[in-house]
């Protein structure tokens, strides 16, 4: 069982509050003339230009179609990154999102799998982005299993955790391995560290294995 001080959980719990600020008009510039642009603008009226991970997952308890989730998580992902706004038009041009997104299901590990497997088939997607989905599919659905964000700062923490930091970080750079099976286990794994840390408690609130991921990624961060 990985070792993580209550307080930091407190703070991890804090950041899914924390607001960051976005650029709106670079997302209707890069949509204008679709057929998208009136959701971007309906998710900007719903989000304003500052918001927190909070707002994406109370996105996904919504009736909204599975593409504007995907919509509003793209925005939330690429934060501000200048470039997101275009790629994101790049992957609504050339994919029937909808018929990709309705086969999404996280019931179970097996199922949570086979959903991962769905990045393949949307272009300008790989697992970085098609994680956080599946994450907030998973939190909406109040999964057993929570789908965790699989990222190159993530990789990055499990490194950290697994040798510790030092001069490996200037030398290499981390990126996690795409395939399915390293998907499934870095899931159970997550749930499973999240089980043993509530079950060894003391803790003033249960964490998930979005609590680890975090964790894990926070770790990746630092240098």
């Amino acid at each position: 069982m990985i070792d993580i001080p209550e307080a930091q959980f407190e703070s991890i719990r804090a950041g899914y509050h924390e607001l960051a600020n976005f650029h709106f008009d670079r997302w209707v510039e890069a949509f204008k003339n679709t057929d998208w642009l009136p959701a971007i603008e309906k998710l900007h009226s719903t989000l304003g230009d500052a918001f927190a991970a909070k707002a994406i997952a109370d996105i996904y308890e919504t009736k909204d179609s599975e593409a504007i989730k995907f919509l509003a998580m793209l925005i939330w992902g690429y934060s501000s990154a200048g470039y997101g706004p275009h790629r994101a038009r790049a992957i609504f041009d050339t994919t029937r999102l909808t018929e990709v997104l309705v086969n999404v299901n996280v019931s179970s590990i097996d199922k949570i799998v086979e959903s991962y497997e769905l990045h393949k088939r949307i272009h300008g997607i790989g697992p970085a982005f098609f994680t956080k989905h599946l994450y907030f599919i998973g939190l909406a659905n109040k999964a057993e299993l929570i789908p965790v964000i699989f990222d190159n700062q993530v990789a990055a923490g499990l490194l950290r955790l697994a040798c510790g930091g030092g001069k490996i970080f200037e030398l290499v750079q981390v990126t996690p391995k795409i395939s399915a099976e390293a998907y499934r286990d870095y899931v159970l794994w997550c749930n499973r560290q999240a089980s043993l840390i509530n079950a060894a408690g003391p803790t003033t609130k249960a964490i998930n294995a979005g609590h680890i991921e975090r964790h894990i990624f926070e770790l990746g961060a630092t240098r």
